[in-house]
C-alpha cells in the first residue's frame, strides 16, 4: 500500500451509466453484448459493473474540468452509438425511476460473483449509479488529511448531483435515496477518522488479514484514498443525467481539494478540529440527500446552522481564483446554473407531476443524457423541503 504519488492535482471521472430497452424504459440486460463491441473497436473506457444492465465510463488522466469534458464527450459518443447498433437506449441518473431490483442479473466477473455470494440481497439490490472524481494528491499522508477536510463538503456534492428520488416505481421522499443504498454495506458510508496514513494502511491491513474485506473496493466509503492511482476519490455524488452538470461538478470538487490543500497548510488544522468534521456530518448528509439545495446544514462545533445553498454560493467565490489557476473558471460557474435551475431529481419530480408516468421520467433522462438539455427548465419552479405525507411535493409553479 505505497501511495503512488501524483505530481500535479490531475483529475479523472468515473460515470455509471444505464442499459436501457427503447420501448419500455426498463434496464436491460445488455453489458455482454456491449462490451464485446467496445473490445472489437478497442475502447478501453468502457467497462463493466456489476449488473448486466449497467456500464461505466470513465476519462482519463486530465488536468482540469475542460479536459474532462473533451475526454467524456468521445467516450460518451461512441456508448450511444453502439446503443444505437444494438437496439438499445441509455441514461444516466442516480437510481433507475421504476425498476425491479430483484431481476437484476449479475456480470459474470469473479468480483461480482464473490460479492453477490457474501452479501446476496444487499448486492443484488445495489443497482444504483453514481459519479467518481478522482483528483491527484502528492502523498499518502495528505490524502489523509485532505479527506479528513473535504468530508465536510459531501452534503454539498450530494445535493448538487441528487438525482434519485425514485425506487422501484415509488417516491422515495428524498432527492437522493441512492446514499442510503450504499450505507447498508459494512464498510461504506461516512469513512472513520485516521490521523495520519500509517494509521489507515495498519486498518486496512487488520481487515484484509482478518477476511473482513478481499480488496481495498470493499470500502464503500463517500470518500476515500486510491493508493494505486494517488487519488483522493469522491463517491458522493449521484451521477448527472447532463454532461454539463457532471463537468461543473467536477469543476467544483477539482478546485476544492487544491483550495483545501492550501489551506490545511497555511492553518495547520488539529486533529481534534478535523475529527470535530464527523460530528454533524450524518445529519448535514441525510438533511442534503431528503431536502436538497433548500436544507440548512451546521456549520461549526457551536451549532450555528446555514442555508447549504448559501454556502455552495460562497464556496464558488472561495475558490474562483483557483478555478483561473486551473482554466476551469467557466466550468465552476455553472454550478450556479444548477442553483437557479434545479438538480435532476427537481426535474424529474416535475416530469412525473405532469405526466403521472414513470417511463416518462425516463425519457426524459435518455434526453438529457443524449442532448445535454434539460427537459423543462426548472427555474420556473421552486424546490422546497420535502413534507412528511403520503403524498410529497417537492415542486410548486
Amino acid at each position: 500500500m505505497s501511495f503512488q504519488s501524483s505530481q500535479t492535482p490531475s483529475i479523472g471521472v468515473e460515470l455509471e451509466m444505464q442499459l436501457l430497452d427503447p420501448f419500455t424504459k426498463d434496464l436491460k440486460a445488455a453489458s455482454i453484448p456491449f462490451l464485446r463491441k467496445c473490445r472489437q473497436l478497442k475502447l478501453s473506457k468502457i467497462k463493466s459493473e456489476i449488473h448486466q444492465s449497467m456500464i461505466e465510463v470513465e476519462s482519463g488522466v486530465c488536468y482540469n474540468a475542460k479536459q474532462i469534458r473533451e475526454d467524456l464527450s468521445e467516450t460518451l459518443s461512441h456508448v450511444h452509438s453502439i446503443a444505437h447498433e444494438l437496439g438499445l437506449s441509455v441514461a444516466t441518473s442516480g437510481t433507475h425511476p421504476f425498476q425491479d431490483w430483484k431481476e437484476r442479473e449479475f456480470y459474470p466477473s469473479s468480483r461480482y460473483l464473490f460479492l453477490y455470494e457474501k452479501f446476496r440481497w444487499l448486492a443484488q439490490r445495489m443497482n444504483i449509479y453514481g459519479m467518481h472524481v478522482h483528483v491527484g494528491i502528492s502523498s499518502g499522508d495528505e490524502a489523509i488529511a485532505l479527506m479528513n477536510e473535504a468530508a465536510r463538503f459531501l452534503p454539498h456534492l450530494l445535493a448538487l448531483s441528487a438525482s434519485s428520488p425514485f425506487w422501484s416505481s415509488s417516491e422515495t421522499g428524498f432527492h437522493s435515496c441512492r446514499y442510503s443504498m450504499i450505507e447498508t454495506f459494512p464498510y461504506a458510508g461516512i469513512p472513520p477518522f485516521f490521523p495520519n496514513w500509517d494509521s489507515y494502511r495498519t486498518y486496512c491491513t487488520t481487515l484484509l488479514n482478518n477476511g473482513a474485506i478481499s480488496s481495498l473496493k470493499d470500502l464503500y466509503w463517500y470518500i476515500r484514498p486510491n493508493w494505486e492511482y494517488g487519488t483522493l476519490e469522491f463517491r458522493i455524488c449521484d451521477a448527472s443525467p447532463m454532461l454539463s452538470e457532471t463537468i461543473a461538478i467536477s469543476a467544483f470538487i477539482h478546485c476544492l481539494v487544491v483550495w483545501l490543500g492550501e489551506k490545511e497548510q497555511a492553518e495547520q488544522r488539529t486533529y481534534e478540529g478535523q475529527q470535530s468534521i464527523l460530528w454533524h456530518l450524518p445529519h448535514n448528509l441525510c438533511n442534503a440527500a431528503r431536502d436538497g439545495l433548500q436544507t440548512t446544514i451546521i456549520v461549526n462545533n457551536r451549532g450555528s446552522t446555514k442555508k447549504l445553498k448559501e454556502d455552495i454560493e460562497d464556496m464558488i467565490d472561495r475558490l474562483i481564483p483557483i478555478a483561473q489557476r486551473l482554466d476551469c473558471l467557466q466550468e465552476l460557474l455553472d454550478i450556479r446554473k444548477i442553483l437557479e435551475l434545479g438538480v435532476s431529481s427537481v426535474r424529474q419530480f416535475q416530469v412525473y407531476e405532469k405526466t403521472r408516468s414513470h417511463a416518462a421520467v425516463v425519457e426524459a433522462l435518455i434526453h438529457e443524457s443524449s442532448y445535454d438539455e434539460p427537459v423543462v427548465l426548472a427555474s420556473k419552479y421552486v424546490s422546497r423541503p420535502a413534507k412528511r405525507s403520503s403524498r410529497i411535493p417537492l415542486i410548486s409553479k
